[in-house]
């Protein structure tokens, strides 16, 4: 028996989700704010995007950049690491048609978008952003970092990811 006071679980998810929904509303609105940057500020549209490290958050990044209409390169020096990339991402895919949250023709888009390559300085030559995703190794990613600081557009944005 319920009285008026309660609520059902249906109820309280329904609330839930909205209550989440309303949070990520605002914070996108927000994650635009930059403190002291100038209203009149003109934004760079960026449409090549260099990820480095095919790892599981390398492949996971450069699937929803790729699913997003980027230009995607996926850098490792294994190429067998980016081959396993790969076939995870399209087994993500798969996942997604089945549960036809995309199409086929999302699907082979989103695979069009994704280029492979196992040397740091081709792989960022034409970069506008690259996200560094390789092993949690602090010696690796300054390493990593100077390489791309040498091979990339001086206008390119650099960035890292960290898993831990």
């Amino acid at each position: 028996m319920t009285t008026s006071n309660d609520t059902s679980v249906a109820d309280r998810t329904a609330s839930t989700s909205n209550d989440v929904a309303a949070y990520v509303r605002a914070a996108s609105a927000k994650a635009w704010e930059v403190p002291g940057l100038p209203a009149n500020v003109k934004l760079r549209p960026i449409h090549k995007v260099g990820i480095i490290g095919a790892g599981t958050m390398g492949n996971g990044i450069a699937h929803v950049f790729a699913q997003n209409n980027f230009s995607v390169t996926l850098i490792d020096v294994n190429p067998s690491q980016l081959q396993r990339a790969l076939a995870t991402i399209t087994k993500n895919l798969d996942r997604q048609v089945a549960k036809a949250s995309i199409t086929e023709e999302q699907k082979a888009a989103t695979l069009q978008n994704i280029t492979t390559q196992s040397h740091i300085p081709d792989g960022v030559k034409n970069a506008q952003l690259i996200v560094e995703a390789a092993t949690e190794n602090i010696d690796l990613k300054l390493d990593i970092f100077r390489q791309m600081d040498i091979s990339s557009p001086a206008d390119c944005i650099l960035a890292t990811n960290t898993s831990s």
